[in-house]
């Protein structure tokens, strides 16, 4: 068919009257892949797209708004050049909401009304979104998952949006009785399609985040008949599945006492059993993320007892201290105090010791630290004898001089680190060896008997500890000597 023949075909599309005559219209250019860029000039398409939008706006609670939406976003999916057109006319006629679907239309029909939503930015959209995935029927995938992109895209923070889950989800299994077969399969859908969409959306878990995956989980809470024990566990690793996800992409949520409190909740499906070994495991592995968490701020010096303490009750204390000990056991630079706490959730038990039995120990390290300063205070020895006699033997014993050298090296660095810890005690030596003073029994210790104010020589100086506004204390009294 040449050009002209083609453009004559195309005028023959009668002009619709109404709503059906509209849709009935688009629906038969789409089945017959005939909706081209081109046809968007006739008038027939303009009347018609003209009479669903007005349709898609009126504030009535009729079917056909949805019907409308639908039509158009699957016109939208024809092509780029449809899709311009039809995008402004839907952002256009949903200021209102729409009413939600019930029993309307088929799996396809749903599937393109959430992809016609998709074009509008009103308010209403992730509350409706939520609503329609939490009743999506179970074989509905992409329509659940395109509910679920809208909810997301739409919410504030995911304790909203699980709360509103939760709330519909809640209605409609009342309407059923509650069956255990269906609640299981419906928590699974709605893990699978918001785990789908939480990697590209920019959601945080918002306040009571635990408290709200909490709530919709619960239904399921009574169901543990043998008849449900496939679907019960399919559902328990799919929901585990996604709290492990969000563990991973809202570090955030790792804090939140609540959210372990959901953990057991799910874990308590089996109890006073234990849950089956794929569950268990996937558990490890959240114990593993929350540990890791509690670590992070256990090396600020944080202790988050709180969230600790729920950690336990979700998980179990035998799997969050073994997981704990091993973090320890690899972190040398904790405190005892925070590595105790870390590992058992204990805290250490203070240490009981008077004031008296305190001084004594103190009195005690500062003599001993006394004695190793005037060790290596002893001018007839040390790193500068060593220096100096290598110096002496370095011409004819140049083996024996490095060696020297050597020790002399490593004695200057262990002086050294004596006069630091001296220093942070306040001790200090005084006098010099050899030098002349006048004899103080209370200061000085001499071999022989002498009279107060002798002059006597240093053999080996004193140590004191110098306190600040206080006389000093002396810890070692110099050695001294008839002059």
């Amino acid at each position: 068919m040449n050009s002209i023949e083609s453009s004559s075909a195309d005028q023959k599309h009668e002009v619709p009257r109404d709503f059906s005559g509209a849709v009935a219209l688009v629906k038969s250019l789409i089945e017959t892949r005939t909706f081209r860029k081109e046809k968007l000039e006739l008038n027939a398409i303009k009347v018609a797209l003209d009479l669903i939008g007005e349709t898609i706006a009126s504030p009535s609670g009729s079917f056909e708004r949805l019907e409308g939406v639908s039509i158009l976003g699957k016109a939208a999916e024809v092509s780029v050049p449809i899709s311009k057109e039809v995008g402004p006319i839907l952002q256009n006629v949903l200021e209102l909401e729409l009413p939600q679907t019930g029993e309307w239309g088929n799996a396809n029909d749903r599937k393109y009304l959430a992809k016609g939503i998709e074009f509008s930015t009103a308010h209403w959209i992730g509350r409706y979104a939520a609503v329609e995935l939490a009743r999506s029927d179970i074989a509905e995938k992409l329509a659940r998952d395109a509910w679920a992109g809208l909810a997301m895209g739409h919410a504030e923070n995911l304790a909203d949006l699980l709360r509103e889950i939760a709330r519909a989800l809640t209605e409609q299994l009342s309407q059923y009785g509650n069956p255990a077969d269906l609640t299981y399969r419906k928590l699974m859908r709605i893990s699978e399609a918001l785990a789908t969409s939480l990697p590209t959306a920019d959601l945080p878990p918002g306040d009571g985040f635990g408290k709200a995956f909490s709530l919709l989980v619960r239904p399921a809470g009574g169901s543990k008949g043998t008849e449900t024990k496939r679907l019960r566990e399919e559902a328990a690793i799919k929901v585990l599945d996604f709290l492990l996800q969000i563990l991973r992409l809202r570090f955030e949520s790792i804090y939140d006492p609540d959210f372990y409190r959901a953990v057991g909740a799910i874990r308590g499906w089996w109890s006073p059993a234990r849950p089956p070994k794929e569950v268990e495991q996937i558990a490890d592995r959240i114990a593993v993320l929350a540990v890791r968490g509690l670590h992070f701020w256990a090396r600020q010096g944080i202790k988050s007892k709180a969230v600790r303490l729920a950690m336990v009750g979700g998980l179990g204390a035998a799997r969050v201290n073994t997981i704990a000990g091993g973090v320890v056991s690899a972190d040398p630079s904790l405190t005892p105090e925070i590595s105790n706490w870390l590992a058992t959730g204990q805290e250490l038990p203070e240490i009981q010791s008077n004031d008296s039995v305190k001084a004594i120990n103190e009195h005690n390290l500062d003599e001993l630290l006394a004695r190793l300063l005037l060790a290596i205070n002893n001018q007839d020895g040390g790193a500068r004898a060593l220096t100096v006699a290598a110096q002496i033997i370095e011409a004819f014993e140049p083996t024996q001089a490095a060696t020297l050298r050597a020790s002399a090296g490593r004695l200057e660095l262990i002086e050294q680190w004596a006069a630091a810890i001296g220093r942070m005690r306040n001790l200090e030596v005084q006098g010099l060896a050899g030098e002349v003073v006048q004899y103080d029994p209370a200061i000085h210790d001499i071999a022989s008997v002498a009279q107060l104010g002798l002059p006597v020589r240093i053999v080996t100086p004193s140590v004191v500890k110098v306190a600040d506004r206080r006389a000093s204390i002396i810890i070692v009294k110099a050695i001294v000597e008839e002059k």
